[in-house]
């Protein structure tokens, strides 16, 4: 199910996003595909079609594949998306006492904030001191991440409601007063990219939202 979209999509019809597919991940929600074509055309991160495209059928049109595709967890989310790299080099810093990859593999379910490369750049530039993920102390960084996980739900943007939610390292409080906001301990407010390619993006032990800014209690 996971290699089917209910939808026909055609070659030309390819873009940088992710489709839902038939399969179906916590809440019965269908589970993400991630398709790229810049470059090359790749799915679900490493699956890429065979010189056979849009074959015709009475009900739907076939492309033909390299590989049977997996269907992905939050970890796998983050680390097939190149906009999610220093997120990635922050969960997987060696310094860590918490296996981040371990924890985020898990049942869950998960919600998990992820900031983009753009939010820990600015992180970076806010501190003289830091100029790699390397540099930032690890109990600072362990704290940090926690704050961008909820356990125990699967929340779509549709299905964001304002008031505290209870997240690993912390409390944030939703606003969707003014769009979909993030209030954090520490009073910064930060954007949920409501609407963007990495927005409500389904996996099979948790849903995965890209925000602008690092979480910071």
């Amino acid at each position: 199910l996971f290699h089917v979209l209910g939808t026909e999509v055609r070659s030309t019809q390819l873009s940088d996003t992710y489709v839902n597919t038939l399969a179906t991940g916590p809440n019965d929600e269908p589970l993400s595909l991630q398709v790229e074509v810049t470059g090359a055309i790749e799915f679900n991160g490493d699956a890429t079609p065979t010189t056979t495209l849009d074959v015709d059928a009475d009900n739907g049109v076939i492309h033909v594949i390299n590989k049977v595709m997996l269907p992905p967890n939050v970890v796998t989310l983050a680390l097939n998306n190149a906009g999610f790299t220093s997120l990635v080099a922050a969960l997987t810093d060696t310094r860590h006492t918490t296996d981040f990859v371990d924890v985020l593999s898990g049942n869950g379910p998960f919600t998990v904030f992820a900031p983009t490369n753009a939010a820990f750049q600015d992180l970076l530039d806010s501190n003289m001191a830091w100029n790699t993920i390397a540099d930032i102390p690890i109990g600072t960084l362990d704290a940090v991440l926690k704050y961008h996980v909820v356990n125990g739900f699967n929340v779509q943007a549709d299905e964001l409601t304002n008031g505290p939610v209870a997240t690993l390292g912390g409390d944030i409080t939703i606003d969707i007063t003014s769009g979909a906001q993030i209030v954090t301990s520490s009073q910064q407010t930060v954007n949920i990219i409501v609407g963007a390619a990495t927005n409500d993006v389904q996996g099979t032990n948790g849903v995965v939202h890209a925000v602008d800014a690092v979480l910071l209690p």
